[in-house]
Parts: C-alpha cells; sequence; structure tokens
C-alpha cells in the first residue's frame, strides 16, 4: 500500500466580517445573501504553509487546513507560496480549496455538503492520495463513507455521537480513531495525503475573528 499522511480536523465555520459564535457563523441570520464560505487545505499535507483568501491572511498550521472565511461570491484570489489562483465561488456554497504552493499548479477545489439540521454532524473524507479510501464504524465495520477515488471528496450527515471509527485503504485499515466525538454543527474532516511519513493530528473547532 502506498505509504499515507492523514490529517483530522473538526471544524467550525469561521466569520471574518463580524466575531460570530460557532452557531451563528453558518446557522445564525447575519451572514450576508452573497456569501461563501471558504478554506484552504495544503495538498502536499506539510505544515503551515502561509496562505491569503481573497486578501485576508491565514495558515494551514499543523492540522494541512485553514479555517473556514466569508468571502463575497464571484472570482476569489488565492495566494500560497509561489502560486496565485482565480477561484470562482457562488453564494450560499461553501468551498476546501487544495493548493500547493507552486507556481502555476491549478488549485483542487471540493464543494462542501452542508448538514441542514444543526443537531447532526458531518463527516468529510478528502483524498488527496493515490488511491481510493474509505470510512468505516465499529468494529463490524459499518460503512460510514463509501471508497473516495484520488483528488476527490465525500462527505454525510450523521448523528452527533461518540463511535469507533476507521479509516480504510484498498487493502487494509490504514488507522482508528476510537471513542470519536462528533459533534453538532461541526465537520469532522478527514485529510489523507500520500507520499509522506509524517503523521498529524487536530479535532478542535476553531473560529477566525477580525
Amino acid at each position: 500500500m502506498k505509504r499515507l499522511v492523514w490529517t483530522l480536523l473538526a471544524l467550525g465555520f469561521v466569520s471574518v466580517a463580524a466575531r460570530a459564535d460557532d452557531d451563528a457563523a453558518i446557522y445564525g441570520p447575519d451572514i450576508p445573501a452573497d456569501a461563501a464560505f471558504v478554506r484552504v487545505i495544503d495538498a502536499l499535507g506539510t505544515p503551515d504553509l502561509a496562505v491569503t483568501v481573497d486578501g485576508t491572511a491565514a495558515s494551514t498550521g499543523l492540522s494541512g487546513a485553514t479555517g473556514y472565511t466569508v468571502v463575497t461570491s464571484g472570482e476569489i484570489e488565492i495566494t500560497s507560496g509561489e502560486n496565485v489562483a482565480v477561484v470562482p465561488v457562488t453564494a450560499g456554497t461553501v468551498y476546501s480549496i487544495a493548493v500547493s504552493g507552486v507556481a502555476g499548479a491549478v488549485p483542487t477545489v471540493f464543494e462542501d455538503a452542508i448538514a441542514e439540521d444543526p443537531s447532526k454532524a458531518t463527516i468529510a473524507l478528502y483524498n488527496l492520495s493515490g488511491e481510493p479510501v474509505s470510512i468505516a464504524a465499529l468494529a463490524e465495520r459499518v460503512t460510514v463513507i463509501e471508497p473516495v477515488a484520488a483528488e476527490a471528496s465525500a462527505l454525510r450527515a450523521v448523528n452527533a455521537v461518540v463511535i469507533d471509527l476507521y479509516l480504510e485503504g484498498s487493502a487494509a485499515t490504514i488507522e482508528n480513531f476510537p471513542q470519536f466525538a462528533l459533534q453538532a454543527k461541526t465537520i469532522a474532516s478527514f485529510f489523507v495525503f500520500g507520499d509522506s511519513v509524517t503523521v498529524r493530528v487536530t479535532n478542535s473547532v476553531e473560529r477566525t475573528q477580525s
């Protein structure tokens, strides 16, 4: 099996327009109608990539991903390392955009489907490796997210529970997460990177403040 590195990031939504709490940032009434949500993933899985999202500075930190930032719909500019990319975003849509910081590289844009029910949690799997990966639960390996192909993603709304989760490769379990807490109004994001021997795990709710 190709050597993989995964990063787990459980993120609340963020707003740079106001110091909104986690509920208001995505479910509250104070987000403009023409707003979109954008976060940036370091596609190479290296930590602390400095980026700007439509002029707002951010960093992927140790987790490999920024928090979500509220932007105005239309074309936004994302800079990372030697790369500058213009990405169109649509109002009311949530995006995870993978960049490498390499000049001329085209970012990979994932559109995130968010649970409409605020009592639910969302599990997201982003596959930036070269082989299919999936997520299962419990010792019986009940499928939570079906195998996701390379350079693709999948999301699923689930109950907010504490449960054993397993990140599965094509031939074996990559990693297990015993008693993982799935939180309401939160995305538990699994990022799978290839060609690395480093494993980083972050399980936190983040919020960017203006």
